[in-house]
């Protein structure tokens, strides 16, 4: 009796272990959910994209912004960042996100932007402050030709 509790587990372990690491097509392609996101870059994308809308960050720069779900207080927030020069995709940016006041005061830690090659973004998490603000705001920075590029935009409560 021992035996087969044993192998009943054992069968019910490797279920749970197969279920975790599903990968599927859905006619637009084959994507991975062994992390819950549905996105594939290995993060949690949940909720809603809100378009925050276009920064002109100067010297022919513009970063489109989205942020994916609803912030929270303490929680993750997560921003989809499209940078263009001249309307082509910038790719090797050194791009940083983070959630500040109104006057750039940084309420959560910056966080760099990670390039998604898939969908042409950077994908920058970062933790919102334990105490939000009635006005949120996500500032993108980026370093260009020994520069400091900045904008805001606010963030949809």
């Amino acid at each position: 009796m021992k035996r087969v509790l044993a192998v009943l587990a054992m069968i019910a372990a490797a279920g749970l272990f197969a279920a975790c690491g599903d990968t599927h097509t859905h006619g637009n392609g084959a994507h991975n959910h062994a992390n819950g996101s549905g996105h594939g870059h290995g993060d949690h994308h949940e909720g809603p994209k809100h378009p925050l809308g276009e920064l002109d960050l100067g010297n022919g720069l513009k970063a489109t912004v989205a942020q994916i779900g609803d912030v929270a207080a303490g929680k993750e927030g997560v921003f989809e960042v499209s940078l263009t020069r001249d309307g082509k995709p910038v790719t090797g940016a050194e791009l940083e996100g983070y959630v500040g006041d109104e006057n750039g005061k940084e309420l959560g830690a910056p966080s760099r932007g990670e390039w998604m090659a898939d969908e042409k973004v950077y994908d920058v998490h970062g933790e919102m402050p334990k105490n939000l603000p009635d006005k949120l705001y996500f500032w993108v920075r980026v370093r260009d030709g020994g520069k400091e590029l900045k904008g805001k935009l606010a963030v949809k409560r």
